[in-house]
């Protein structure tokens, strides 16, 4: 996101899956302004809408921020700040979807979209990685397609976009599919419905 020109201060991490153990930050290197916020919850990227509320809460970040919500597995490219910028241009909706479809929960939120999400999520502790994929493809009641604020959905075909099969991670290739619209790589594993995924939580 450097290149892209994001500056440190303009980023906030949020780290599921931390119960109470606040020391989880000496593991990681903190960069001059980033800022880090911890949750107990082990939701996948949707611990993001938690971790934001929790930050506006403890006056990390202002009520008033839009929000680029990213994965661990994005990679921006150089022109990554211009295009969030443009997309959250486009559209005054609560939630501006980089695709046509919202694949991978990638957009911009607004305040009122992330409080909502929030809501919804802030009790569920765990969540089992299907019901998260069914989430991002509106199958089930908690999608955040489903929530009632006003949404766009950009042009941006992610189907279109496929790069293909890499091993990334080394343990088994992954799909990359590429989003013009945020100049964004998103690392991602394709797994049929009704099969084992590897990330899956039990429990």
């Amino acid at each position: 996101m450097y290149v892209s020109g994001v500056d440190f201060d303009e980023i906030l991490v949020v780290l599921n899956d931390c119960g109470e153990d606040q020391n989880i930050l000496k593991n990681y290197d903190v960069m001059s302004g980033v800022r880090y916020v911890t949750i107990k919850n082990n939701i996948y990227e949707y611990g993001a809408h938690v971790g934001i509320m929790k930050a506006v809460r403890d006056m990390l970040v202002p009520r008033t921020n839009d929000f680029v919500v990213l994965h661990d597995t994005c990679l921006a490219g150089k022109n990554f700040k211009r295009k969030c910028l443009e997309l959250q241009e486009s559209s005054n909706a609560q939630i501006v979807w980089a695709t046509t479809q919202g694949n991978f929960n990638l957009g911009i939120y607004r305040y009122e979209a992330v409080e909502y999400m929030d809501n919804l999520l802030r009790e569920t502790m765990k969540m089992d990685k299907h019901f998260a994929i069914e989430m991002e493809h509106n199958v089930n009641h908690m999608s955040p397609k489903r929530i009632k604020v006003d949404q766009h959905f950009d042009k941006c075909d992610a189907n279109e976009n496929l790069l293909g099969k890499f091993n990334i991670y080394g343990d088994s290739k992954r799909d990359i599919a590429y989003l013009p619209c945020l100049d964004l790589y998103k690392i991602f594993l394709w797994v049929p419905h009704g099969s084992v995924h590897p990330n899956m939580i039990s429990g």
